[in-house]
């Protein structure tokens, strides 16, 4: 990710971090993925964890709070394993 792509996903995630419309897990999804890049070793996914991010984000649109809640715990996860 370059370094311009970087801070344009940052500022997208501070608006849906601050976006009261938004669900908790897309909220809390979005603090996760900005805590990923704002850490000092930002690790690249490989292209599994990058395709399972994907079809989570989109479940974390769902009407169903039980795929929402899944969606955020599996992305914090794949956030997680990058980080450290």
């Amino acid at each position: 990710m370059s370094p311009h792509d970087r801070q344009r996903r940052l500022r997208e995630l501070l608006m849906d971090m601050n976006n009261d419309a938004a669900s908790y897990e897309k909220q809390a999804d979005a603090r996760n993925e900005h805590a990923y890049l704002v850490s000092e070793n930002v690790l690249s996914l490989s292209y599994e964890s990058e395709l399972k991010r994907r079809n989570y984000k989109v479940d974390l649109s769902s009407s169903e709070s039980a795929k929402r809640s899944h969606a955020m715990r599996e992305l914090s996860a794949i956030y997680r394993e990058y980080r450290e």
